[in-house]
């Protein structure tokens, strides 16, 4: 895993790394094919962007600072015993991302919730978690937050499902390049977490 010195010395560097910024309201930075730095602040999440949705590759997320809630989801679809919560579509990954084929009508129940990172009033959290690339999540950041995630490929890389309210539209997330007051805004929060 890389260290928190390191993550702190890109972050004070940020102009000189490629950023994109993602509508959950994540900036992210490839350090490699495998592992990816995020810089979390979901007060810039696009409006009525999705949140729940699963990956196409299990993952292992540390928290360098700052704390989120994790939320795990199972589902079910939708029939005259079960009301469904929530849509849930295909979607291709990545820039050009874009919903694709049926959208089905799903029920979504909690099934696990966990606090990860800083401890808060002298009680410790774990600092990171991993979850398989068929898991429903959501993950609620507090501004600020930096995690890395550690990906391992296997099966569809390119696919994953998102789950939205149901009666209401989708929102693509869909990564695009970061503007300069993005960056800096965004890092300097985080910065700011270190202290």
């Amino acid at each position: 895993m890389i260290s928190r010195l390191l993550v702190k010395k890109i972050l004070e560097q940020a102009r000189s790394y490629e950023w994109s910024f993602q509508g959950l309201g994540m900036l992210r930075c490839y350090l490699s094919k495998e592992v990816r730095l995020h810089v979390w602040d979901p007060r810039l999440a696009f409006p009525g962007v999705s949140t729940r949705h699963t990956h196409p590759w299990n993952f292992r997320s540390q928290v360098i600072v700052g704390r989120l809630k994790d939320e795990v989801y199972d589902w079910g679809f939708s029939t005259k015993e079960l009301t469904a919560t929530h849509h849930r579509q295909m979607i291709q990954c990545g820039p050009g991302g874009r919903a694709k084929g049926e959208i089905q009508d799903v029920r979504l129940n909690q099934c696990d919730s966990r606090i990860v990172g800083d401890s808060y009033g002298g009680r410790g959290y774990q600092t990171g978690y991993s979850l398989s690339r068929e898991a429903i999540h959501e993950s609620i950041p507090e501004p600020g937050t930096v995690t890395i995630i550690e990906r391992q490929f296997g099966g569809d890389p390119d696919h994953a499902y998102v789950f939205w309210p149901y009666g209401t539209n989708w929102v693509s997330a869909e990564p695009r390049p970061a503007t300069y007051g993005e960056i800096e805004g965004m890092t300097k929060t985080a910065l700011e977490r270190f202290r």
